[in-house]
């Protein structure tokens, strides 16, 4: 039994989406499986359930076994990681009864198709592929574990880009990217994972303040879609980015990180970290690829090898 998750990516719309402002996402091409092997016959492993989760190169980072009928930890390779893993089996249980019958001997393996610290959704992904393994809502799990917008669980099942928004329960639509511009996009990995919590915290403080921004958001994220040339493009990238910064009271990335790049930057979920998008300014394909390697960005992908269409 094999469940498959998309990872996502969010290209306008931060955390500003938590208020209720439209936003643009796209899953990702890389996602995370999960693969649910038969009951073993050895008389140890009744009453539990073995876990193991392995990196894009095979390697095991997690590894787990809980008791299933209260879902205690026998042991573990981290404790944070299995408390979390805990928590959503427990609510898993509650939501589906049967489900600690249906994980009884069972050994469940995970692979992330992404490097680990790419920002790509680990958490997401693990929540939809729980839900579907457990016939459970995936946002009743995010809410009893990790939180945010949802954005992500909907990335997770999405066959291509969407708007998505809370009104107060999550909405998505699929849009079409007609973007003539697609080949001049890429994603540049900064290198650094970025803790979203601590972005929505500072946001928070601020939340009650932002009703025009929030309005001006959702404008900008429908410009987005509809966008017809990439002068146009980079002019929103512009306007949207001044407003999350003003908002964050953060630095941009291009002032920090590409201030002499000739085409425009766009932070993308967790400002300050895993991937920004970049128009090429006018480099071929090779030149901005050698030019961001010798600023030390190695990780540059264009959109269309990223991005689930």
């Amino acid at each position: 039994m094999i469940f498959h998750a998309n990872g996502k990516l969010l290209i306008s719309g931060e955390y500003v989406v938590l208020s209720g402002a439209n936003a643009l996402a796209v899953p990702t091409q890389a996602g995370q499986s999960l693969e649910v092997f038969p009951s073993s016959e050895r008389s140890k492993d009744s009453g539990r359930l073995m876990w193991k989760s392995k990196l894009l190169d095979g390697s095991d980072w997690f590894i787990a076994s809980f008791e299933i009928d209260n879902w205690r930890v026998v042991h573990t390779s981290d404790v944070q990681v299995s408390a979390h893993l805990r928590s959503i089996l427990q609510a898993i249980t509650l939501r589906n009864p049967a489900f600690a019958e249906k994980a009884e001997g069972k050994l469940v393996t995970t692979k992330l198709e992404f490097p680990r610290d790419w920002g790509l959704g680990s958490s997401s992904t693990l929540l939809h592929l729980l839900g579907q393994w457990g016939n459970a809502d995936p946002f009743y799990l995010m809410d009893q574990s990790f939180g945010g917008s949802g954005y992500d669980l909907k990335a997770a099942a999405a066959s291509g880009p969407f708007r998505f928004w809370r009104n107060p329960k999550p909405k998505s639509e699929s849009v079409e990217l007609n973007w003539p511009f697609l080949d001049e996009l890429y994603f540049v990995h900064l290198g650094r994972k970025q803790n979203s919590r601590e972005g929505i915290q500072r946001y928070r403080q601020k939340e009650d303040a932002i009703t025009n921004e929030i309005n001006r958001i959702s404008s900008l994220t429908e410009a987005f879609i509809k966008a017809a040339d990439l002068q146009t493009f980079e002019e929103i990238i512009e306007e949207h980015e001044q407003i999350i910064a003003g908002l964050l009271e953060l630095p941009r990335a291009k002032a920090l990180h590409f201030p002499k790049h000739p085409g425009q930057v766009k932070s993308l979920g967790a400002w300050g970290g895993d991937f920004v998008m970049l128009t090429s300014g006018g480099l071929s394909a090779k030149a901005l690829k050698e030019k961001l390697a010798a600023s030390g960005f190695k990780t540059v992908i264009p959109f269309r090898e990223m991005v689930l269409m």
